[in-house]
């Protein structure tokens, strides 16, 4: 008798395709056909007679609409066009009551709303050069006799239009034909000699397709093969390796090298020297080009700064500089990132940012520093200030020295989220949350006097509830059995336990809402480890930890925003005055707040005070509410209805600061006490000489008059009413400078305070972001990395970073103008200049060369660099 044949026999190759031949069969005539789901209905059929025919006769070319392309923000894309008319379920002749039939609802709305078709981008390539017009009247189904439909399109080619021959035929096609399908336009745009591959090189700022031959266009003027391209080959690769903080050892490896051999070419680096020294090279060169930069396009400029600590203990100080130039556009670029050798005083502070200035040439041109509450910033300022008035004089003097901007301690703009941390970290400290490191310093005490992790923790009746939050976590991480043994509950299962940090008061938030959010889970974590009881919160506790959390989600929101939008100081006195009445709300209980318990109320009282002492240091920063007049939707509106009784004399200071920065508003705009004649116009048919001669006296008459009217532009300013606005303006963060940059031309001597002042950062987010990814570079073997290397790298990578931003903009200009048959003009030549663009407008002509002045800074020579090795 033969074995019987195992079941794993029958079964299919693992790795055998799925053919017909190894997937099972279906009996589809013994299928059963589910019954009726009110929770996933069938769709509705149209009604033949409403629903157009697919076949209808299509009207003329000239009579379509013009539609905006695939990509476009006002493109309607068939893809998110809703779906048909779900009909509600059969709840009039169920038996059931009415919460059965709401919850039956509400599942069905549920469904419904997650099967609907979200909007799906066009990423093909052919997009870029088909224009879509919609046929009105027309319209397609789905498939025959489906209830879907669809809008009829024609898309024609770009090319075509723009090209017109008599010998090729116009390439148009139909939705209803193509079906989403853009092969067909693919294969017609490889007659234009579009493909894939050229299209991506266009779009990222190249002349030729990646990959292929050399391009070989020839130049219009001079005759000679030239290459269009954005970046040279060993360019491509510097940035590559400073962008992405990789050692410099990775281009020596075999398969880094045979990564380019594979694709039918070789790197242009072999050794690491080499490239060490050419990102050397490329820094000093990077550098002189900013100062060129920093020499035409910077009025003034303002500092964002910060202390860091690197994972190996070096400490570090970095700058950020911001500035806008004439046309309004932003720029900010890392111009510092120093270690910092010996104590870190002000004084010493304020010497490295003296020889970065003396570096750039930027002494007379510095407006503001943005740092934290720290008191070394404070000292920094005024020592800096001091320092600056042996050169400069800060007042303006026809005759006497140059004149600076910097006003010490009154330039000194505190940050905007570190004046929340402080506060809700005072509050924190009243509710005797401690810290992290009293709570590891508790651990290692424990763990050395039992030596071993199975002991009890030992109760306080002392220890705050976010205490105990604080101790089970760290106690959970500090094995690794335990970690697992809150990540095997299923909703816990990709969680970590984690603790705040002393830094970051929102991290304490974060630790309170996970316990909240997994309230279930620990307690029964600590039912199976009874060690820890003692560190679960009561319930009263616990309930106190709701209000907790309640009252801090909106100052948390708030250092969220103030982090994601970096505001000028133009909207700082918008942040002060809703943190007043948020913590208003809090003391007073009122609104969401009615029900906080006192002890609550008592330890935002203690917040509030903190607040109130730093709106008082607000009135000698006239530079704050003199950036908040400027805005055209407020000017001082809200002054009048925030502070009534400091709302003259702050007017007056105010005004006093405006003339004494830009003496020139001072000046009052009046016309000519003798003005000359009007221009005589034609006299009109049927006006006697007498009657037109009088019109031109009158006419006198009125200049006359109005010459008598001499006001400031600043005057005039205040007395013309307030712009109307709607929700969506009063949440941009960026229409004051677009608004500006719109009327420059109309206020011209305001403009150009405006143009000052918005470069002020409110807050120093920035540069905390800088370090963040820094961390990165100091790896656990890289801590021998020179702080000299770092510096190079991270001033380097920041000039990248701005030369990309302006090239994107560049090539996105020119893939909308479409510069290929303009790729030989004058009119639009953006590979062909020497300098990036400054806008989006047309290039200024190239500045002239400078001598470059000597640098109190030493630049690191590049045998000072040592190998990036890992």
């Amino acid at each position: 008798m033969a074995p019987a044949q195992s079941q794993t026999a029958a079964a299919a190759n693992f790795f055998a395709p799925r053919t017909r031949r190894n997937m099972p069969t279906q009996n589809y005539a013994r299928l059963e056909r589910p019954q009726f789901n009110p929770q996933n209905p069938p769709r509705a059929r149209p009604d033949p007679s409403t629903t157009p025919a697919p076949s209808s006769p299509l009207p003329a070319f000239e009579d379509t609409i013009v539609c905006a392309p695939p990509g476009h923000p006002d493109c309607e894309s068939d893809d998110d066009m809703p779906d048909a008319d779900t009909p509600e379920p059969p709840l009039s002749t169920s038996h059931m009551t009415l919460e059965e039939k709401a919850e039956l609802i509400k599942k069905w709305a549920d469904n419904k709303q997650k099967h609907v078709r979200k909007k799906r981008d066009k990423n093909s390539h052919v997009y870029w050069y088909m224009q879509r017009e919609a046929i009105d009247g027309s319209f397609y189904s789905e498939y025959k006799d489906g209830p879907k439909i669809f809008q009829e399109f024609r898309w024609t080619c770009i090319e075509c239009l723009r090209n017109p021959c008599a010998l090729r035929k116009r390439f148009q096609v139909l939705e209803s034909n193509r079906r989403g399908v853009t092969s067909g336009m693919g294969d017609h745009l490889k007659s234009h000699s579009i493909t894939k591959e050229s299209h991506h090189a266009r779009i990222n700022g190249y002349g030729r397709a990646i990959g292929g031959g050399d391009y070989t266009e020839a130049d219009a003027w001079s005759g000679r093969p030239r290459q269009r391209a954005r970046l040279t080959a060993k360019e491509s690769v510097r940035r590559w390796f400073v962008k992405h903080r990789l050692p410099f050892s990775i281009i020596e490896t075999p398969a880094f090298q045979e990564m380019f051999l594979a694709h039918n070419t070789t790197c242009v680096y072999k050794s690491r020297i080499t490239l060490r020294n050419h990102i050397h090279i490329d820094f000093i060169e990077r550098r002189e080009k900013l100062k060129i930069e920093l020499e035409y396009n910077c009025a003034t400029i303002s500092f964002t700064l910060d202390i860091w600590t690197a994972p190996n203990r070096v400490p570090i100080f970095a700058i950020i500089a911001h500035w806008i130039t004439p046309e309004f556009d932003e720029r900010e670029e890392v111009i510092e990132f120093i270690e910092l050798k010996g104590s870190h005083t002000g004084e010493k502070l304020a010497e490295i940012v003296e020889k970065t200035l003396e570096e750039l040439r930027l002494k007379p041109k510095l407006l503001a520093i943005t740092g934290d509450n720290a008191g070394n910033n404070g000292t920094l300022c005024q020592s800096l200030y001091d320092s600056l008035k042996n050169e400069f004089d800060d007042n303006v003097s026809p005759i006497g020295r140059p004149r600076m901007r910097f006003h010490g301690r009154k330039s000194w703009i505190r940050c905007l989220a570190h004046i929340t941390s402080l506060i809700c970290d005072g509050v924190l400290q009243d509710l005797k949350a401690g810290t992290a490191k009293e709570a590891k310093k508790m651990l290692d005490k424990w763990d050395e006097e039992n030596e071993s992790n199975n002991y009890t923790i030992p109760g306080d009746s002392s220890r705050s509830a976010i205490a105990k939050i604080r101790l089970l976590n760290l106690w959970m991480l500090r094995s690794g059995p335990r970690e697992q043994d809150f990540k095997s509950m299923p909703r816990t299962h990709y969680r970590k336990p984690t603790y705040d940090v002393d830094t970051r008061w929102n991290s304490t938030y974060d630790m309170i809402d996970q316990f909240l959010e997994f309230e279930a889970e620990y307690t029964e974590f600590v039912d199976t480890h009874p060690q820890v009881k003692c560190l679960l919160p009561s319930s009263e506790e616990i309930v106190a930890l709701y209000q907790l959390r309640r009252v801090l989600k909106p100052f948390k929101d708030h250092t969220l925003k103030v982090s994601e939008v970096m505001p000028s100081i133009s909207q700082s006195l918008d942040i002060y005055w809703d943190l007043e009445a948020l913590l208003d709300d809090v003391v007073e209980g009122v609104g969401d707040f009615t029900d906080l318990d006192m002890s609550i109320r008592n330890a935002f009282s203690k917040g509030k005070a903190k607040h109130v002492t730093y709106m008082k240091k607000l009135d000698d920063q006239m530079m704050l509410f003199a950036a908040h007049i400027l805005d055209p939707r407020y000017k001082t509106h809200q002054l009048e209805m925030m502070i009534p009784d400091q709302y003259s004399e702050i007017i007056a200071k105010v005004k006093k600061y405006f003339k004494m920065e830009w003496p020139e508003l001072a000046t009052l705009n009046a016309t000519d006490s003798t003005p000359s004649q009007p221009r005589l116009d034609k006299r009109p048919h049927g006006v006697s000489v007498a009657q037109w001669k009088a019109i031109q006296m009158n006419k006198v008459k009125e200049a006359e008059d109005g010459s008598a009217i001499t006001t400031s532009e600043l005057e005039r300013w205040l007395a013309t009413p307030r712009i109307r606005f709607d929700v969506s303006i009063a949440k941009s963060p960026d229409f004051l400078r677009k608004w500006w940059k719109e009327h420059k031309d109309e206020w011209p001597l305001l403009a150009a305070a405006a143009r000052d002042l918005l470069s002020v950062s409110g807050s120093e987010v920035d540069v905390e972001r800088l370090f963040s990814g820094c961390r990165d570079e100091f790896g656990i073997r890289r801590h021998a990395l020179k702080a000299a290397t770092v510096r190079v790298l991270t001033l380097l990578r920041s000039a990248y970073t701005q030369e990309d931003k302006i090239d994107q903009k560049l090539v996105k200009a020119a893939m909308e103008y479409d510069i290929l048959p303009f790729a030989n003009s004058i009119l639009w030549r953006p590979d062909h200049f020497v300098g990036k663009l400054v806008d989006d407008g047309d290039p200024p002509p190239p500045p002239p060369a400078t001598q470059a002045g000597g640098s109190s800074i030493s630049i690191p020579h590049p045998d000072a660099m040592e190998t990036l090795e890992d």
